[in-house]
């Protein structure tokens, strides 16, 4: 519920066929429950309540130097349950995913210095209460793996590799045009492409999957 917002609530007539008391209790939502309430993420075992599967969890993680961020699942092996999370930068008013985890609620990323990122555990799609680790390794960036130092794509064809995460190209097109990135015929991999202007401005297109 929203402050402010009107709710209706409607009694269906289908069952009682007496009058009976009911109430109303509101109580605020859990830190985390926002990205705007992110809980600090801390290097080493951080512990996550979905508050019975109500809300997601938002944790934000701000490294001093740029370098690899590692979350392992806190879980019994073998992982059997689905868990998942997602990775978030801020761009003006928007929360822009750039990264996520694999099916069992694993990853790492490559991040920047000094930019806050927001992790969000997704309610619905880890159990009630789980625990996770935060690795953080400072190491330079590779080719690629950020906005600011992308490979040079060429006309023709390209390779690609997500096996450490992201991967960044610049092209630069040499006629007034339709440029057409495919991957259409060419893999069996389960791709994402998204195109931008520049590295501060928001996604001017995306595919996932569709030929």
């Amino acid at each position: 519920a929203s402050s402010g917002a009107q709710l209706l609530i409607r009694w269906n007539s289908l069952g009682a066929e007496a009058s009976y008391d009911w109430s109303i209790t509101e109580s605020p939502l859990p830190a985390g429950s926002t990205p705007e309430t992110a809980i600090a993420a801390r290097e080493g075992v951080n512990n996550t309540s979905h508050y019975e599967h109500q809300v997601d969890q938002w944790y934000t993680f701000t490294p001093n130097v740029g370098g690899e961020m590692t979350i392992t699942n806190m879980a019994t092996q073998p992982i059997t349950d689905y868990y998942y999370f997602g990775i978030y930068v801020k761009e003006g008013t928007d929360y822009i995913q750039i990264a996520s985890s694999d099916d069992y609620g694993e990853g790492a990323n490559y991040l920047s210095p000094g930019v806050t990122y927001y992790i969000e555990w997704y309610r619905n799609d880890n159990p009630d209460f789980h625990s996770w680790q935060l690795t953080f390794s400072p190491r330079a960036a590779q080719p690629g793996e950020t906005c600011t130092a992308p490979l040079t794509a060429t006309e023709g064809m390209n390779s690609a590799s997500n096996e450490a995460g992201n991967q960044w190209f610049t092209y630069t097109p040499t006629t007034d045009g339709i440029a057409t990135i495919s991957t259409c015929g060419l893999t069996q991999e389960d791709t994402y492409v998204e195109v931008y202007k520049d590295c501060s401005s928001s996604r001017i297109d995306g595919n996932d999957d569709y030929c």
